[in-house]
């Protein structure tokens, strides 16, 4: 090598090892960039920036990159997507920043479990975190009935099994809401101001006059009077049942013939 050669290459420092974490991925770059220009000589070929770069790893960078170099990845042949594979990885201490706070505010809200798994992942990718601190954010997340269900299980021992559990409690929720029958509802026969029509046909007078006896009788015989009239229940008013059958009655005594008793005041009549 002639001694012209040699002069392309000038000192500089050293860069600042890169765990990730300490110094942004691009100001990192940066520096190698910086060396790797001024000592041509020293880095001829693509694998020789590749492995210098590699050499100023350290902590969770140099965690990722270690498989690469195991298996001979040929991404350490070519030097400008060894750099961006490592920039995507660990992006700028800013960006890293907004992502947690999105992270971190992240809500399953209406969406399914699944949904929500996918909106997690893809945040937390880029992330530099435990697993037990994603477990924590992750479940904060989830909808309140499926936290209330976690509850009673057998905590999970990762991230991956916690978002199993909280899929399968999902999909045992979806199962029950479907195989839960429907059932018909009855509403009361609203309360009438004025004698019902069966007591105008049946009685025989002046409508004026039953109007008045009417207004006579107390509620409870008014709501005995219209339940018999129109065959309905009359311990509760429904139409599907007798009150022999009735399932609101709280003992187990059959129905008196006299009118049933008021359930409390502000009781519809009916």
């Amino acid at each position: 090598m002639s001694p012209k050669s040699t002069n392309l290459d000038s000192k500089t420092s050293e860069p600042e090892r890169f765990d990730g974490t300490n110094i942004s991925s691009r100001e990192f770059l940066v520096q190698v960039r910086l060396t790797l220009e001024c000592s041509p000589t020293s880095y001829p070929s693509e694998r020789a920036k590749c492995l210098f770069l590699l050499s100023l790893l350290k902590g969770a960078a140099l965690k990722w990159a270690t498989p690469l170099y195991e298996m001979g990845d040929p991404i350490l042949n070519d030097f400008e997507q060894f750099s961006a594979a490592l920039a995507h990885t660990f992006p700028h201490v800013e960006d890293t920043k907004i992502t947690m706070n999105k992270l971190f505010e992240l809500r399953q809200g209406a969406d399914s479990v699944a949904t929500y798994i996918g909106n997690f992942s893809q945040l937390s990718a880029s992330l530099d975190c435990t697993q037990t601190t994603l477990m924590q954010i992750f479940e904060r997340g989830l909808c309140e009935k499926i936290q209330e269900a976690l509850v009673i299980q057998e905590p999970p021992a990762s991230l991956a099994d916690l978002m199993n559990h909280a899929t399968r409690i999902e999909q045992r929720m979806a199962s029950r809401v479907f195989a839960r029958p429907s059932e018909p509802y009855h509403r009361p026969p609203a309360y009438q101001p004025r004698p019902p029509t069966k007591v105008l046909e049946a009685a025989k007078g002046e409508e004026g006059e039953i109007q008045v006896k009417w207004q006579e009788l107390n509620p409870r015989q008014q709501r005995y009077l219209y339940r018999s009239l129109y065959n309905l229940c009359r311990y509760c008013g429904a139409a599907d049942h007798q009150s022999i059958n009735c399932t609101t009655r709280k003992d187990d005594k059959p129905p008196s013939s006299g009118p049933p008793p008021l359930k409390g005041k502000g009781q519809s009549q009916h």
